[in-house]
């Protein structure tokens, strides 16, 4: 531990009387690190981070499909959603809704705003609930006149009404109508993407077109099925639904993805991916150029290296203090790389027309980026600290 200290109080010496050299090599380091972690920031947010449910691991997103034609997810019939209820036993709770733009009025100026119109199990299936107020209940999702009530998001409430308390049981229009504001969610929760108000859906199973395909359904799992298990008992029932209703099922059959994988299509999984490569091809080139500085350097302090080495300075002890100042170096570099990626994620979001859904929001540095960057720091000074 006292030689560490010994070679860390050296290289602040050292760093002090180059200072010029220092900041050159720091400065190029964090561009380096600074692009890698601004890379790694979009690869956490779209392809590792959790889903902000309730063990998200078993949500699953349900479809109708066309295998001959090459249509994998559809929208469902609510009509074959009755079926699907009623004879698939591989899930613990259906969730539906549809998406719907609102006009909102109240004693403000009128405003278009994002909604969705959904059933009463939605939420609760995906873990969220008001942070003020209440969910609407079953009874008010009815299918032949759900209640005129509905949620506002945290957002809303701040934007529209103040976070005033006494929303709750406060009324609107939204399309003409007259709705009880009954509940608001919890911070930055706006599902699907960028919705502010929810309404019920009222969902009727038993009458309608099977043509009819207009629902979004998201299912929970049973516990112990798996996804397969609940495939091929969907498309079980959408064969038999085929065969017994061939003016519109003929051909129809039901396909079920994880939830993350059908809001992430493999497409950008890919182009993540390969974003996040060029981030690490980026460091590399970074750490040749930081090299070839180092190694100009190192050549005019071949007499300090002698001179250590005739006093009894072992290889080892050489090659630590090499390291000690290069991981200094990048772990310096480091600090300034991760304001630079913050700086340029939110750059980059600026230019972007819409803003991500929230589920995959972007901005901060979170605890898994700053991991990364460490790590990236880590084998940038080592790489650095080696090269002599």
């Amino acid at each position: 531990m006292t030689g560490i200290l010994h070679d860390l109080r050296f290289t602040v010496r050292l760093f002090r009387k180059r200072p010029l050299w220092t900041i050159v090599i720091v400065v190029v380091l964090a561009l380096g690190i600074g692009a890698n972690t601004a890379m790694f920031s979009g690869f956490d947010a779209w392809v590792l981070r959790p889903l902000d449910f309730e063990e998200p691991h078993r949500l699953v997103a349900l479809h109708e499909s066309q295998p001959r034609l090459g249509r994998y997810s559809v929208s469902v019939s609510p009509r074959n959603l009755g079926d699907w209820m009623a004879q698939v036993q591989a899930f613990e709770d259906l969730g539906v809704f549809t998406r719907h733009r609102f006009n909102l009025s109240d004693d403000q100026e009128p405003v278009r705003i994002d909604g969705a119109r959904i059933s009463a199990s939605l939420f609760p299936l995906l873990g969220k609930r008001p942070v003020v107020g209440r969910h609407f209940s079953q009874a008010e999702d009815r299918p032949d006149q759900p209640a005129s009530v509905a949620l506002i998001s945290h957002q809303l409430w701040e934007r529209r009404f103040d976070v005033d308390p006494a929303v709750i049981g406060r009324t609107v229009r939204l399309d003409g109508r007259t709705h009880e504001i009954v509940g608001v969610m919890e911070p930055g929760f706006k599902f699907p993407e960028w919705a502010d108000v929810w309404t019920p859906l009222g969902l009727d199973v038993e009458t309608g077109d099977r043509r009819d395909r207009s629902l979004n359904v998201i299912g929970r799992l049973a516990t112990g099925a798996g996804v397969e298990a609940a495939a091929s008992q969907l498309q079980g029932v959408a064969a038999r639904l085929a065969r017994q209703y061939p003016e519109s099922n003929e051909g129809w059959s039901a396909s079920v993805t994880r939830l993350r994988d059908d809001f992430v299509p493999p497409v950008i999984t890919t182009a993540l991916t390969a974003s996040l490569v060029s981030g690490v091809l980026v460091l590399l080139v970074v750490c040749a150029n930081v090299a070839s500085l180092i190694l100009a350097q190192a050549s005019a302090r071949t007499r300090e290296i002698s001179v250590r080495a005739a006093l009894g300075a072992g290889r080892w002890r050489l090659i630590r203090q090499s390291v000690t100042e290069g991981i200094v170096l990048a772990l310096v570099a480091a600090v300034l790389g991760a304001w630079i990626s913050v700086l340029g994620v939110r750059w980059t979001l600026s230019w972007i027309p819409v803003d991500p859904p929230y589920l995959f929001a972007m901005g901060g540095l979170n605890p898994v980026g700053g991991l990364y960057t460490l790590g990236i720091a880590l084998l940038a000074g080592l790489v650095c600290g080696l090269v002599r």
